[in-house]
């Protein structure tokens, strides 16, 4: 198995800038960190041809997932191509491959054959989803340290308190927190077939909340889970659909900590701005270490008979409802906030050093109808960076998105470019406050 073994030189990070700076879109505060063309490490002269979402820490070390250049393959009489991909790090100013096709499975007569999106913690391990041989649903939860990688659990394996074995893993999200503990959705077979939510901690599988399990505040039943977030206090953060106690299909947002649940959105609540509606399905939650919880929702109001399906993101402060808006598409909430078009994607939380509660996120512009990264900070919404504007590497933005935020203000995102041989970027900087 490689491990660390070989590495690129990269761009040098560059760091420490205010929100003010990043606005006037100048593009010399935000650095590369790797751009497709380049060499990928531990391939055999192979580059790197598209970046999956990176993950970022407080040190401002990224791992992220990678394709790199195509080989042809034969299929029996059918000729094919294949796309090898792999995990690395970026650090410092070295790209380092973790592990990649073809590398040996941990304790299995077996190699990887693709991965998932990484999730990276302060301490330099990194969690990842990787299918395993030539069966689609052959997947395994693994944990890459210092010492190598280990497999926390794999389709076929018995998973605890179902009485069944696993049957799919992490196609519904993973999360790692500084502890080291995994947080994975998957699906498991038996006499009560059905979906759950799994943690896995110094060697030990439990399972934290399984389909059939009431649903705080709402009297119906869990059916399926997705969009993980997790802190350093195992709270966990996540979306569910359910049963209702009406029978019909209901969908929110939930909490869970040391075996208790909390509801902190549902389909059908108001949207907490006049005239906006209700809240309908709750997507990509983040939730940081004093409890707050940011996601996106869309609202569905009616005008006329016709429904119209907006977007918005929202805050919810140490847990606690009401739920505030940040944004909401074609709504100015407050003076000192701008409208926004909508396009509302992966929030992302971190605490200030004066100890209030910070979001980065993804949304469209109401003015240049163009994507970008937006901070909002107290109650104030600053635009980063958008497409169109200059990078540091003579070209320019030309689709922002995989947003990833640190603790410390960090953040990461992949863009593509016009105007420079790479098509695509991995780039980093940090709101200095």
């Amino acid at each position: 198995m490689r491990l660390i073994g070989t590495f690129v030189a990269i761009s040098a990070f560059v760091y420490l800038v205010s929100p003010k700076a990043l606005g006037q879109g100048s593009g010399g505060n935000i650095a590369p960190v790797v751009l497709t063309g380049q060499p990928a490490p531990g391939f055999n002269g192979a580059v790197f041809t598209a970046l999956g979402r990176p993950s970022i820490n407080k040190s401002g070390v990224i791992s992220f997932r990678a394709s790199v250049t195509a080989t042809e393959v034969s299929y029996d009489a059918f000729k094919g191509k294949l796309t090898p991909s792999g995990i690395f790090l970026a650090s410092k100013s070295t790209v380092s491959r973790i592990v990649g096709y073809g590398d040996a499975v941990p304790k299995a007569v077996a190699t990887f054959t693709s991965f998932g999106n990484p999730s990276l913690n302060d301490a330099g391990q990194i969690a990842f989803t990787a299918r395993v041989g030539d069966d689609y649903e052959n997947v395994g939860i693994y944990l890459y340290s210092g010492n190598g990688i280990t497999s926390l659990a794999r389709t076929g394996d018995p998973a605890p308190n179902t009485g069944g074995h696993f049957k799919t893993i992490g196609f519904g999200g993973i999360a790692l927190n500084n502890q080291g503990t995994v947080v994975f959705e998957a699906t498991f077979n038996g006499d009560n077939p059905g979906d759950g939510l799994f943690s896995s901690s110094n060697g030990t599988l439990k399972a934290l909340v399984l389909r059939g399990q009431p649903v705080p505040t709402e009297g119906g039943t869990f059916q399926q889970f997705s969009g993980l977030a997790l802190n350093d206090r195992d709270q966990l953060a996540f979306t569910a659909t359910f049963n209702s106690k009406v029978g019909t299909e209901g969908s929110g947002l939930f909490v869970s900590h040391s075996g208790l649940l909390k509801t902190i959105s549902l389909a059908g609540q108001t949207a907490g701005y006049p005239s906006t509606g209700a809240l309908g399905r709750p997507q990509h939650p983040s939730i940081n270490e004093n409890g707050t919880v940011a996601f996106v929702d869309t609202i569905t109001s009616h005008v006329r008979g016709i429904t119209y399906l907006p977007n918005g993101v929202f805050l919810t402060p140490n847990g606690t409802l009401p739920t505030v808006p940040v944004a909401i598409k074609q709504k100015q909430i407050s003076a000192n906030l701008p409208v926004l078009a909508g396009n509302f994607l992966l929030p992302g939380l971190f605490r200030t050093p004066q100890g209030t509660d910070s979001l980065l996120f993804i949304a469209r512009d109401q003015a240049t109808k163009k994507n970008g990264l937006w901070l909002y900070s107290l109650n104030t919404l600053t635009s980063l960076v958008k497409e169109g504007d200059p990078a540091s590497i003579a070209s320019v933005y030309s689709f922002i998105g995989n947003l990833s935020v640190a603790s410390s203000g960090d953040f990461a995102f992949v863009s593509n470019l016009k105007g420079n041989t790479a098509k695509a970027g991995i780039f980093v900087s940090k709101i200095n406050f």
